[in-house]
This record gives C-alpha cells, sequence and structure tokens, in this order.
C-alpha cells in the first residue's frame, strides 16, 4: 500500500501538471504548433509492454543509455535505477508519466479549445493580467475537465501492474511492488486464490468509493454552471 500510494500521489502529480502546462503552452499559436502536439502524443499510443523495455534499455545500470552518457561524457558516475531500492520505485514513475502525460495534454488541450472567448477578453479589458485571467476565469470554467482527467488518471495508477511488473518485477525486494503485483503473486503465483480475491474486492470497494465522490463532485460543478 505504502509504495502504491507513492507511485500514485507522484504520477497523477507529475502527469497533471506536466500536461497542464503542455497544454497551455501549445493552446496559443507558435510556429510548429502541430508537430509539437503531434511529438507530445506520440507516447501514448505505445504498448506500455514495449514501453517497459526501452526503458530497461535506457535505465540499464551497466550498459543503458543514460549511464552510458553520465559515464563518457559527463564524467559522473552510473546511477542504479533498477537496482536500488530507493530508486526503483522512481524509475517506474518516470517511465510512466513519460508515456501518459500525453493523455493528460489531450483532454486539457480539447478543454481550454473548448472554452468561450468572450469572458477571458473581457477581463483583458477590464484591467485583469493574464495571471488572474488564468485564475479566476480558465482554471475555474476548465475545473469538470480537470477533475474528470483527476479521475482518470488515478484510477489508472491505482491499477497500473505492466511497467512495474516489467521493468522491476516488484523488485529489488519489495520496493516496488505495487498492489496489483502483490494481487497477483499472491493468487497466481503463491496460489492463494481466496486470499487475492479478497484483496481485490478491497480494492475494488476502495477505487468505487474514490471515483463516487468526485463523480459526485464533477456533477455539482455541471449542476452550478447549468444554474
Amino acid at each position: 500500500l505504502r509504495v502504491t500510494i507513492i507511485f500514485v500521489v507522484l504520477t497523477v502529480a507529475l502527469e497533471f501538471f506536466i500536461g497542464f502546462g503542455l497544454a497551455l503552452l501549445l493552446n496559443r499559436k507558435i510556429r510548429g504548433q502541430r508537430i509539437f502536439r503531434f511529438i507530445f502524443t506520440v507516447p501514448l499510443f505505445a504498448c506500455p509492454v514495449a514501453v517497459s523495455y526501452m526503458g530497461l534499455i535506457l535505465f540499464s545500470e551497466e550498459n543503458g543509455i543514460i549511464n552510458t552518457v553520465l559515464m563518457n561524457y559527463l564524467d559522473l558516475s552510473r546511477i542504479p535505477w533498477l537496482s536500488s531500492p530507493s530508486l526503483a520505485i522512481f524509475t517506474c514513475v518516470l517511465l510512466n508519466v513519460w508515456q501518459w502525460v500525453s493523455f493528460t495534454f489531450l483532454v486539457l488541450t480539447a478543454g481550454l479549445q473548448s472554452l468561450p472567448e468572450e469572458p477571458q477578453e473581457a477581463a483583458l479589458v477590464d484591467g485583469a493580467t493574464r495571471w488572474q485571467n488564468f485564475k479566476y476565469i480558465i482554471v475555474p470554467m476548465l475545473k469538470p475537465v480537470m477533475l474528470t482527467t483527476f479521475l482518470f488518471k488515478l484510477v489508472y495508477s491505482l491499477k497500473v501492474f505492466d511497467i512495474p511488473f516489467n521493468l522491476t518485477e516488484g523488485g529489488p525486494g519489495l520496493s516496488s511492488e505495487v498492489y496489483s503485483i502483490f494481487v497477483f503473486r499472491t493468487g497466481l503465483k503463491y496460489l492463494d486464490v481466496g486470499y487475492a480475491s479478497a484483496l481485490s474486492y478491497l480494492f475494488l470497494i476502495v477505487v468505487l468509493l474514490i471515483c463516487s465522490n468526485l463523480i459526485s463532485r464533477v456533477r455539482e460543478i455541471y449542476t452550478l454552471e447549468g444554474e
């Protein structure tokens, strides 16, 4: 549970803020806007298993690309990305963020483009700064989309399995063993199916409680906007 909470908090926070920042950056008219949008969305279409093996090539302690660059070009010592208990879970977080920040970027970009321009233009005419326009106009109007994006990312991060399992198999030791890997090992490796089933139902109840609270919050916002 501790490892899962660390993974969820870091991935959801990083993916949300990086994706939101990219959406704000590319929501304005700049040269090569379509090219940048295409580049930022490419990782979303990669298979998580393939991304995991790409991570093995990048983060391998002995022959990995990142450590090779650090040692040969920056004259730094190698970093035990996958063999250190304190770094393994953060390596999984980095790889997961690289792939799924595209989803947050796409959804929030669509949300920004759907916002009406009249309130923003009126606020600027009345003397509001760009920060005030962002804080008091854009964010309140975009809040339903932000909460929906947060909900999707939270659910995916809670049930993540493929990247941590293929990258570290929950190791070294149990340092990167998220909840889904623990359930998998309990039921399919140690054949304690009853205990694994109980763990799965408990996890389902927790996710349902979290989702129901967030969904009710989104409905309240839409109701207030409708009124």
